[in-house]
């Protein structure tokens, strides 16, 4: 199985990481020694399965970008528990 990393950043000082193997794209925040993730699946139309095609620029694009968008709604919501502690 190969696993493709699609991007890998930083949020807020938490490290992010977008990948992909197969039709399951995922995200990665570490956080104080904790790993974060969720993961969904992406099908294929049915003529780029037909024909073996892999995913379009725009459905990777696409697919980060949601994910991106999910995983740093996670930094967030650590971030305000972190807060939400102090107090």
């Amino acid at each position: 199985m190969q696993i493709t990393t699609l991007e890998a950043t930083e949020y807020k000082g938490y490290k992010v990481y977008i990948r992909n193997f197969h039709n399951l794209f995922e995200y990665l925040v570490i956080a104080d020694g904790e790993l974060y993730t969720a993961h969904i699946i992406v099908t294929k139309s049915p003529l780029q399965a037909l024909f073996g095609k892999p995913y379009t620029k725009r459905q990777i694009e696409d697919v980060t970008k949601y994910l991106m968008n999910t995983a740093q709604a996670t930094v967030e919501y650590l971030l305000e528990n972190k807060s939400k502690k102090k107090t």
